[in-house]
């Protein structure tokens, strides 16, 4: 299982990008990468990763990056 700093590491890759840009507080909107595609991948990448599958409806929801990690915590 990934830590936080390790999750936020492979978002960002899949976001394709910059490393340490995805913080608690990082507002997933404003990275201009956060799209349908986006969230689909972030799903597939928490399935990989805790095998867990998010419901894409609370993951488009989510805010912030920090929203979105207490999501895959309340799963696991």
């Amino acid at each position: 299982m990934l830590s936080k700093s390790e999750f936020y590491l492979k978002l960002e890759e899949i976001l394709a990008i910059d490393s340490n840009v995805i913080t608690d507080e990082a507002e997933l909107a404003a990275l201009g990468v956060w799209d349908s595609v986006s969230v689909l991948s972030a799903i597939t990448l928490v399935d990989n990763c805790y095998r867990i599958v998010l419901d894409g409806t609370e993951v488009g929801s989510c805010k912030t990056a920090g929203e979105l990690y207490s999501l895959i915590e309340s799963q696991i």
